[in-house]
């Protein structure tokens, strides 16, 4: 216990349990002091489960008039005058579980969904959950199990766009909805709904997530740290916020502090492929080859084989200046970065272009490579200011964005239609 407060910063901890039996419900809540364990306060609470919603406000005002404190509960505010199933409601909050922990468990995250809304078709928190799951699968299994579902971004729109029409005004849905207008890169409005969900429910990590990648995609990196740092501070041990946190330290340079967290996060889940690719792109960015190869032997096979792994790493340390095989190609473009610290922006170019015809995260993501000292500064320089790196620019339509709120640092506008960056 000490340890837990220790690493959130504070001095109590409110626990908590819930058990269930048949239509009945016992929450236990007690308030610690962290230093001694002592007990300063406990209440136990038996409610019969009618109207989930009602019981979890009146709950959360009891502890709180208890506390003397106002615990803010804001978790995704659901719609509290409609009564739902609490087996839809168990349903959805594991599901939602699963979502956050991201992996393989995304599948079992959509398979969930889809059994509250089968009881419970109108239960709109459940179509805003299928969105989220929908929109970040393609990171997490395979081509071939991704071309086995179909069309993701249709059914994560699609989903988004039921939650909209059942409640308007849910937070979760605007903010699926936000996640999809980005995909298409309509910035603007991609960031008009980030902030009405946040307006709604200022509190939720989850939206404050999404909305720090639009400013980190957009190189808007000093209030993409603002929200990161604040995300963090509310929930530090989910292991996608933390990778979002790496990605603006990675762009701003503090690779210390970028090094620190990586390690954090993969404590917190060390087989997340994405979180294990940006670790190998780090030592293979430090030149410790010997490392990344050791490294990259203990490494999930979701994406790419370990010889395939192997391959790569022997071609950034022995032969980058050769032209990779076919093979060679489709690794990187898991990890376009390793092109750009290999020194062969073509390649970075090629594949991110590539994957993005695939998918359109993979055209989004790597933006921040840009910025990210990945190379001597006169090459990043070079790179930023190839008129390959202006059509890229023009692919993910930042230009019209920056227009509307503003230029980086490393670029500026010439004229009324065009630009340059350095």
């Amino acid at each position: 216990m000490r340890e837990i407060a220790q690493k959130l910063g504070v001095n109590t901890i409110l626990e908590g349990s819930v058990r269930k039996a048949g239509d009945q419900v016992r929450i236990t809540a007690q308030l610690i002091r962290a230093s001694d364990g002592f007990h300063l306060w406990s209440e136990t609470y038996d409610r019969k489960l009618e109207n989930i919603f009602a019981i979890q406000d009146d709950i959360a005002n009891r502890i709180a008039k208890a506390l003397q404190i106002s615990l803010g509960v804001s978790d995704q505010r659901l719609e509290q005058s409609r009564r739902v199933n609490p087996e839809v409601y168990d349903l959805y909050l594991r599901a939602r579980a699963l979502h956050r922990q991201r992996g393989e468990g995304l599948l079992q995250a959509i398979a969930l969904f889809e059994q509250a809304l089968a009881v419970d078709p109108d239960f709109a928190p459940a179509w805003a959950g299928l969105s989220h799951t929908y929109i970040v699968l393609p990171n997490y299994i395979s081509q071939k199990e991704n071309q086995q579902i179909g069309d993701v971004l249709g059914k994560s729109l699609a989903a988004a766009e039921r939650a909209i029409e059942l409640d308007p005004n849910l937070p979760t849905a605007i903010h699926a909805m936000a996640n999809n207008l980005l995909f298409q890169f309509e910035w603007a409005e991609a960031e008009r709904h980030y902030l009405k969900a946040l307006e709604l429910d200022p509190d939720s990590t989850d939206i404050m997530e999404d909305y720090a990648s639009l400013l980190t995609q957009s190189w808007q990196l000093n209030a993409a740290r603002s929200m990161a740092d604040r995300m963090i501070a509310l929930d530090p041990y989910v292991p996608v916020f933390q990778i979002a946190l790496i990605g603006i330290l990675e762009a701003q340079g503090e690779l210390d502090l970028r090094d620190e967290h990586i390690g954090i996060a993969l404590r917190i889940n060390p087989d997340l492929p994405n979180l294990q690719s940006l670790n190998l792109a780090r030592l293979l960015g430090y030149g410790r080859y010997e490392e990344a190869r050791k490294y990259a032997s203990r490494m999930g096979t979701i994406m790419n084989s370990h010889d395939e792994l192997q391959r790569l790493i022997g071609w950034v340390a022995e032969n980058a200046d050769q032209q990779p095989d076919s093979g060679l190609v489709r690794t990187l473009a898991e990890a376009p970065m390793i092109a750009m610290i290999a020194g062969r922006y073509d390649l970075w170019l090629e594949v991110v272009k590539n994957r993005g015809e695939i998918w359109p995260e993979w055209d989004l993501g790597p933006s921040i490579d840009l910025l990210s000292p990945n190379a001597a500064p006169e090459l990043m320089h070079k790179y930023r200011s190839d008129p390959r790196t202006k059509t890229y620019l023009k692919r993910l339509r930042l230009p019209e964005y920056w227009r509307q709120v503003g230029w980086p640092d490393v670029c500026q506008p010439l004229g009324v239609d065009d630009f340059e960056c350095h």
